[in-house]
């Protein structure tokens, strides 16, 4: 039985892996809040309850704005299968610099998501800032200001991925873009 259940995730692609560890990862952590909420409202008084509930609903929030590891995974393979230069140029984008103020307007787009998307497909619905940031310009809600580099993009999304990137950056380093002690300068 063992061997049939390790012989069946061998020949899961890497991506399946990916997705079931998610999952399992992410089972286990709500399992424990669930488990530890009977001891925190044993222990905690009603407004040290309130005060830890307000800061668990703030930290949850706050990990799905900051925690596109989904939406990485899905942009990387997306740009393993472009071939040409000029096309995966442009869809790079590797990094957003966002100002405190949008996570106001952020938030309002998650309710709004909340309302419309999540009832329909609760299980499949997506907020994924990029869209929801390619809205806001299609509204004339927003503008961004891209700035170009003529760096090399490194994604790194599967072990095999460790090799290339590491040489890449051993190569920086020996023509001198980089300091072997990044923050000697500090």
């Amino acid at each position: 039985m063992l061997n049939k259940i390790k012989k069946f995730y061998n020949n899961m692609s890497i991506a399946t892996k990916a997705a079931l560890w998610f999952v399992f990862c992410n089972i286990m952590q709500k399992g424990i809040s669930t488990i530890t909420v009977p001891l925190f409202t044993r222990l905690l008084t009603t407004a040290e309850y309130g005060t830890y509930s307000l800061y668990i609903s703030w930290f949850n929030i706050l990990t799905i704005v900051t925690s596109l590891n989904l939406y990485y995974g899905v942009f990387n393979n997306a740009l393993n299968r472009i071939r040409d230069k000029c096309e995966r140029d442009k869809y790079v984008s590797s990094m957003w610099g966002l100002t405190p103020d949008f996570l106001i307007t952020l938030e309002d787009g998650f309710k709004e998501f909340f309302e419309k998307e999540v009832p329909g497909n609760p299980l499949k619905a997506e907020y994924l800032i990029p869209i929801f940031i390619g809205e806001l310009l299609e509204q004339g809600k927003m503008s961004v200001k891209v700035l170009r580099t003529n760096d090399t993009w490194y994604g790194m999304t599967y072990h095999e991925d460790v090799a290339a990137v590491k040489d890449s950056f051993k190569k920086m380093l020996e023509n001198g873009v980089y300091k072997a002690d990044l923050f000697s300068d500090l």
